[in-house]
């Protein structure tokens, strides 16, 4: 489908073929980045699961913090949540366990007193990088399907992997991966525009799953 432009926005719809396997569907936005990276005009790229709600709130956190982390080698990350109706609360769809910040790897920036911590499980169902961290992403085995999305460790499968990308690669000495999340020390809470809505609830309405059950309020001990 031909460019369209919109407030002056361009904009293409893609229809990927050939797929062999619907699994390998979450991959097929590699091809599309591979093929606009050489062009400038495209500064920032985007890839989400389809059942997320990202914000303009979502994206100038992204942004205001990418450029704090950028000299310390690492990202700003968001985390997934979601409506529990019987909690009634907000609540982590894939953390399960509360951050203990005396054991959690932690940055703290002096210039703008900004505090950050690891999530003890990172999964954020998308991923949004500059063009320096594409161009990263890029050259790494991340990006390729057979080096890196055939793997399946215990916790995450084919498609989730595809938006692995730089998550584990050249991780900072003490800390366990590249994104990390900002906080507030004094009452001990994240930083809500972190949060992008995991739209089904599929953990939280679920009570034989694990996700979905601890609130937002108390991820952090």
């Amino acid at each position: 489908m031909a460019p369209s432009r919109s407030d002056n926005y361009q904009w293409e719809i893609i229809t990927v073929s050939n797929i062999p396997h619907g699994w390998v569907l979450t991959w097929a936005h590699k091809a599309i980045f591979k093929n606009v990276i050489d062009n400038p005009d495209y500064t920032h790229f985007m890839y989400t699961e389809d059942d997320l709600q990202v914000t303009a709130s979502n994206i100038r956190y992204w942004l205001l913090h990418r450029e704090i982390l950028k000299p310390h080698g690492l990202y700003p990350s968001f985390i997934r949540v979601e409506w529990n109706s019987t909690l009634d609360a907000w609540t982590c769809s894939d953390v399960v366990q509360s951050i203990n910040l005396h054991n959690a790897s932690k940055l703290f920036v002096k210039e703008g007193m900004h505090c950050y911590v690891n999530a003890p499980q990172p999964y954020q169902g998308l991923y949004l990088y500059d063009r320096e961290l594409m161009l990263e992403h890029y050259a790494s085995r991340t990006f390729d399907f057979n080096a890196f999305g055939v793997f399946e460790p215990d916790y995450v499968g084919v498609p989730e992997r595809a938006n692995l990308a730089l998550t584990f690669e050249n991780v900072p000495h003490g800390f366990t991966s590249r994104n990390i999340l900002n906080y507030n020390d004094k009452y001990k809470l994240l930083n809500c525009d972190s949060f992008v809505h995991h739209l089904p609830n599929t953990f939280a309405d679920n009570p034989q799953a694990q996700g979905g059950k601890l609130p937002v309020l108390e991820l952090i001990r």
